[in-house]
């Protein structure tokens, strides 16, 4: 379980690592749950009206990537 234990006496010294294993715990967990809707698909936007996609977010190959609008060619 991921826990960070802030409650030791005198405080507790954060340093970057502390940080980087919060994000981590963070995308892990969203990266499971949306493992559970499949592999490839779009979370929201991305939308294509003639030729322009429209800004969103995918899911793909277990990663969430944004989309910036742009023209298809």
């Amino acid at each position: 379980m991921n826990k960070l234990l802030t409650d030791l006496n005198g405080g507790f010294p954060f340093y970057l690592d502390d940080y980087r294993w919060e994000q981590e715990a963070v995308r892990d967990a969203l990266t499971m749950i949306f493992a559970a809707f499949g592999t490839d698909f779009i979370i929201q936007g991305c939308n294509v009206f003639g030729s322009v996609m429209y800004p969103g977010y995918i899911f793909l190959s277990g990663e969430i990537l944004k989309v910036d609008q742009h023209d298809i060619t």
